[in-house]
């Protein structure tokens, strides 16, 4: 009896951590990234615009200021952004590159961005439509994109370089954001969302 209750509650205690959406990492994967934040130098340049250079590994900035959203149009080298007013921080998500400016303002865009992601993101793609992604490793890919319509539907494709292959389909909620998770597993995992109707 004492078993069975130990493992409800270590079980309780994993689903909670899974609902937290944590970014899992490889011990070498988070030496290379706080190398990178150590040796990282960021800049302002003026009142809304900062620069940031890196090694490609720390891929998220943070601002205490989350009241304010990131000019997608201005900026390079950024994929997205997460305001968390729980935090009053602004979280920037970039790129592989390693040179970006970041352009702050206080007016949301039209444009389709990248919110969350429980892994590092590459080769992304936002279009009115549709969202491409390439990812890797990790089991529960769940990346967060916001799009401009609300409560619109999307169907996926995920398909790993071990030959798997998820569909089905979401829906954007009330504010636009679009949410996946997939349980799929490989070193390259390709991920597509197309705007359409439910199958």
């Amino acid at each position: 009896m004492e078993k069975s209750a130990a493992l409800a509650a270590m079980r309780d205690v994993l689903d909670w951590i899974v609902r937290q959406r944590p970014f899992p990492l490889f011990v070498s994967e988070y030496i290379d990234v706080v190398r990178d934040f150590e040796d990282m130098r960021i800049a302002q340049v003026d009142e809304d615009t900062w620069r940031v250079r890196n090694s490609g590994y720390c891929r998220t900035v943070r601002f205490d200021t989350w009241d304010r959203h990131v000019d997608l149009g201005r900026s390079r080298g950024v994929i997205g952004y997460d305001r968390a007013s729980a935090q009053q921080a602004l979280y920037v998500h970039l790129d592989e590159s390693h040179d970006h400016t970041l352009v702050l303002t206080d007016q949301p865009g039209r444009r389709p961005y990248l919110r969350r992601a429980a892994s590092a993101v590459d080769e992304l793609r936002l279009a009115q439509d549709r969202v491409s992604l390439v990812t890797a490793r990790h089991r529960h890919q769940a990346p967060d994109a916001r799009q401009p319509a609300p409560e619109s539907d999307y169907r996926f494709v995920a398909s790993s370089d071990d030959g798997l292959e998820l569909r089905g389909s979401v829906r954007t909620d009330a504010e636009g954001t679009l949410s996946w998770i997939g349980a799929i597993n490989g070193t390259r995992v390709e991920v597509a969302l197309r705007a359409g109707g439910r199958r």
